[in-house]
């Protein structure tokens, strides 16, 4: 089986490639340190996440949707 990557494909994982680095950008600048350089979404960002939205109100279950995008700002 010859596995071929659509234009499709290619562009669904360079936006999620994307939004993870914008992701650690974020919470960066809100204080959130130790985030490393990983472009993966690995254990130390999704306890981030939680330690965020737990701080901001949210629901803590490392699932960054629109609450806690529009948190980060």
């Amino acid at each position: 089986m010859e596995f071929r990557l659509t234009v499709f494909a290619f562009v669904q994982l360079a936006n999620q490639f994307m939004l993870r680095r914008f992701l650690r950008a974020r919470l960066t600048a809100k204080g959130y340190s130790g985030l490393g350089t990983s472009t993966s979404f690995d254990s130390t960002l999704e306890s981030k996440v939680k330690q965020f939205q737990t701080s901001a109100g949210l629901t803590s279950d490392g699932i960054v949707g629109m609450n806690t995008w529009r948190k980060l700002g």
